[in-house]
């Protein structure tokens, strides 16, 4: 992981590999970006750094259960009741937010499937990763 004392976005060093993928994770300097309230001029501010349009972003509305949603397209902004998002489609970012959980990014440079969960202790109690993992197979077979 990269880290730096002055910026506002981390990106992973793991990530910069595959230049088809757009990863960040703002800083506490970016302030609140919240899928409930949106901070807009923060949320915007993050995105135009990603080079990031905000309809291709989808939110969840997470609940620390073990439900992922496959995403076909960026119809709908905020995924209701949900702590895990995957898609093989281009152009829709997948975001979590997060205060002491974590976001866990996966990549599957071969079938181009990418996936976040929403990981607190209660989440991966209740099988998020799991859930990611399998979702993962079933769209690949």
């Amino acid at each position: 992981m990269l880290s730096f004392k002055d910026i506002d976005i981390i990106k992973f060093k793991s990530f910069q590999k595959f230049p088809d993928i757009v990863c960040g994770i703002s800083t506490k300097r970016f302030g609140p970006i919240k899928n409930k309230n949106f901070e807009e001029k923060k949320l915007n501010k993050f995105f135009k750094t990603l080079l990031i349009r905000k309809e291709q972003a989808i939110f969840m509305n997470q609940v620390h259960g073990e439900k992922v949603v496959i995403i076909k397209n960026a119809n709908k902004q905020v995924i209701d009741k949900t702590d895990g998002l995957v898609t093989s489609k281009k152009n829709i970012f997948l975001c979590a937010t997060t205060a002491d959980c974590l976001p866990i990014l996966f990549y599957d440079p071969f079938s181009k499937f990418i996936g976040i969960v929403h990981a607190g202790y209660k989440g991966v109690l209740n099988g998020i990763l799991d859930s990611m993992i399998y979702q993962v197979l079933i769209q690949n077979n």
